[in-house]
């Protein structure tokens, strides 16, 4: 697992700038942060829906049968459609 970013830095993302502090700690709190390495499938189109993933850094490739159908950065949430 990787280290939590800096709360002050995920006020950058635009679904959580309009948070307080205090929401914005109790979210870092809640959540767990991972970091992935390029190329690397986070999601395959028969993983149960169980978890949602909020892109804080970086970009992701959404591909439905090999074919990538999006690009999805900072701010969108994945996996939480089902």
């Amino acid at each position: 697992m990787a280290e939590a970013p800096d709360p002050a830095s995920l006020k950058k993302v635009n679904r959580l700038e309009s948070l307080t502090d205090a929401d914005l700690a109790a979210v870092v709190r809640a959540g767990r942060h991972v970091h992935l390495p390029a190329d690397w499938s986070l999601i395959g189109e028969n993983t149960p829906a169980d978890k949602a993933y909020l892109i804080v850094d970086g970009e992701v490739s959404v591909r439905k049968h090999g074919e990538e159908i999006a690009r999805l950065g900072p701010g969108d949430v994945i996996g939480e459609i089902a």
